[in-house]
């Protein structure tokens, strides 16, 4: 089974402020830590035209799932200023396809052109 990737769209186009409440909470590294001991394999917060994501990539569904799970009060009070109590964000999760033009490749080295 290959990793998904889970994208997770808030309800926030305030990208500063996000930006301001991830760094400056004391909780972001309590849910980092408890996503990495679920296995998370890569994470980042962006921003564009269509608002304000998280994406994820994970070792499958369920692993994701269990952390959220786990970890959502934290998560909620975390987000609490770019988020409105009674506001679910929009979570996709995506399977990996394995193709021929993916980067990393996972071999650990770069090649240039």
């Amino acid at each position: 089974m290959s990793a998904v990737t889970v994208i997770i769209q808030l309800p926030t186009n305030d990208a500063a402020t996000l930006e301001k409440t991830i760094n400056e909470s004391s909780l972001s590294a309590t849910i980092r830590d408890s996503a990495l001991g679920y296995g998370l394999l890569a994470h980042r917060f962006v921003s564009g035209p269509q608002g304000c994501a998280v994406i994820d990539q994970w070792p499958d569904e369920a692993t994701f799932r269990q952390f959220f799970t786990a970890n959502e009060t934290r998560i909620r009070q975390m987000l609490a200023p770019v988020m409105p109590a009674q506001t679910d964000p929009l979570i996709t999760v995506y399977q990996n396809l394995s193709t021929n033009d993916q980067y990393p490749d996972g071999s650990g080295t770069r090649t240039s052109h």
